[in-house]
């Protein structure tokens, strides 16, 4: 979304001690068009709104001469042993996650966590 709709294979960049990085839009790759660049720029906007909107969140996403945009998730965990082995929801657990994004033009940093 934030390269103008466009997929890019991902590369891998080794990192620091051995670890891998992950760096996408590889370099002099080829990109194809997954969504229109008015959706694009649409769910842009509505990414960077959700890392500014709230003020914790922009305490903590704020960089300035940066752009930052992100998307939250959160999902209830299953687990398959209760209820006999039927299975059920469990109360007060949940799986959090975050994907978002920092840079000045186009995206320099992407993160999933």
């Amino acid at each position: 979304m934030e390269n103008g709709g466009f997929w890019s294979a991902p590369r891998r960049r080794p990192g620091r001690r051995g670890r891998a990085r992950q760096r996408f839009g590889a370099a002099g790759g080829r990109s194809t068009r997954v969504i229109s660049s008015t959706l694009a720029t649409s769910l842009t906007g509505l990414m960077t709104h959700v890392v500014t909107a709230v003020p914790s969140y922009l305490q903590a996403t704020f960089i300035p001469g940066y752009y930052v945009g992100g998307k939250t998730g959160t999902a209830q965990v299953w687990d398959a042993t209760l209820d006999g082995g039927k299975g059920g929801w469990l109360a007060d657990i949940y799986n959090y996650s975050f994907y978002g994004w920092i840079g000045t033009s186009s995206p320099d940093l992407t993160i999933v966590w």
